[in-house]
């Protein structure tokens, strides 16, 4: 097994470990969107893969990016797990404009939107459901390069 193999082997296993009984608004496992996202990745990178299935294990459990870099994950794998750390200090709109400069970040926050944007996953949709499809459209069109800078910072609509 290769190096990378393994660690995405390690990657899974502590994702699973860190969201085991947690569940989703639709009362599913949290894990299987973590597997999805990670699905949506090229299979033959392993890093990108590594970094989909952790890609909020810092920001949601007691996992820091000291504890990644000891056990051994690559700096790649790191830098894009900072990007993708949604620090409470910084709005939406910052956060996913420091997402779009890494390509590895801006592709998993890509998948991320997608997957969270599948009505098919909640119970039901209520008010607070729309606006958080409303800002994940607009985030996902800003990486998409279908919304300037200027238009997603600035919350101007078309």
């Amino acid at each position: 097994m290769s190096q990378q193999n393994k660690m995405l082997s390690t990657a899974i296993s502590l994702s699973a470990r860190k969201f085991e009984g947690v569940m989703d608004r639709g009362g599913q496992p949290y894990i299987l969107h973590k597997i999805r996202v990670m699905n949506a990745m090229p299979e033959d990178d392993f890093e990108l893969r590594q970094i989909a299935v952790m890609h909020d294990v810092v920001e949601d459990t007691d996992v820091t990016f000291n504890d990644l870099i000891k056990m051994g994950f690559s700096a790649r794998v790191v830098d894009a797990l900072v990007l993708l750390t949604h620090m409470p200090q910084d709005s939406y709109e910052l956060y996913v404009h420091e997402i779009k400069k890494n390509p590895d970040a801006r592709q998993v926050k890509k998948a991320d939107i997608e997957d969270n944007s599948k009505v098919s996953r909640l119970k039901g949709v209520s008010e607070k459901d729309i606006k958080r499809m409303v800002k994940y459209n607009r985030a996902y069109l800003y990486l998409m390069d279908k919304m300037s800078e200027y238009e997603y910072l600035n919350n101007v609509e078309k």
